[in-house]
């Protein structure tokens, strides 16, 4: 045996980098979320009826040709008129096409593969001017079912920006940040996607950074 060698330290290093290679291994086969489309508007007649509503959307789909479980959407309001009170920051919003009920106040999980998943953020129906609804499930039952708002989903006329977040139980989310207007006339409802910079700003002394949102493809 050649003296000298610290055998035990090189098995152990060996084994150390064994793991490490099995470990990027599965973190790069797990499935990555990417907001693929979007956001965008579009009028819905809805439930097959000949009513129409207006909905901001986004389209997700997972990379890797693998399913990514589980999936679920959460939007949280970064900037909002400063007459509008937020009940709460971070809401649970609706994948289009899947049942929601007046009980649902929870993320709806789905599995996403191959065709992308559309995810509603926020909506306008015809008697709902002067205001629009984040779409979270319960907002979109009461919509619906009473005509009525749900105060914690309203969105007053104005400008908002929104980050929007999907996320998996099995691989890596995704993350956009959009400007939301809601309209005075519900048929108005508008949106763009948004860049977040960081701004270099002076108060007396002291020197801050600022986030600055931009429109994508101006900033």
């Amino acid at each position: 045996m050649i003296q000298g060698i610290d055998w035990v330290g090189i098995v152990g290093a060996i084994s150390g980098l064994s793991a490490f290679v099995a470990w990027i291994v599965r973190d790069v086969r797990k499935p990555k979320l990417r907001i693929s489309e979007g956001p965008y508007t579009q009028n819905y007649h809805f439930q097959g009826t000949t009513i129409v509503w207006r909905f901001v959307n986004l389209e997700v789909i997972t990379s890797k040709g693998r399913t990514a479980s589980r999936c679920v959407a959460k939007v949280s309001i970064l900037r909002h008129p400063s007459t509008m009170t937020i009940f709460r920051q971070e809401h649970a919003i609706h994948w289009a096409d899947v049942p929601y009920s007046g009980r649902s106040t929870s993320a709806e999980p789905v599995d996403i593969w191959g065709a992308p998943q559309r995810l509603d953020v926020a909506f306008t129906t015809p008697n709902m001017n002067g205001q629009s609804m984040l779409a979270t499930p319960i907002a979109l039952y009461s919509a619906w079912n009473y005509s009525t708002t749900v105060p914690q989903a309203v969105l007053l006329q104005g400008e908002y920006i929104l980050k929007v977040k999907v996320s998996c139980e099995n691989g890596k989310g995704d993350t956009k940040v959009i400007k939301l207007t809601s309209p005075q006339q519900w048929g108005n409802l508008e949106v763009e996607e948004m860049i977040v910079r960081s701004k270099l700003r002076r108060s007396g002394k002291r020197l801050y950074f600022e986030k600055a949102y931009l429109p994508k493809g101006r900033s």
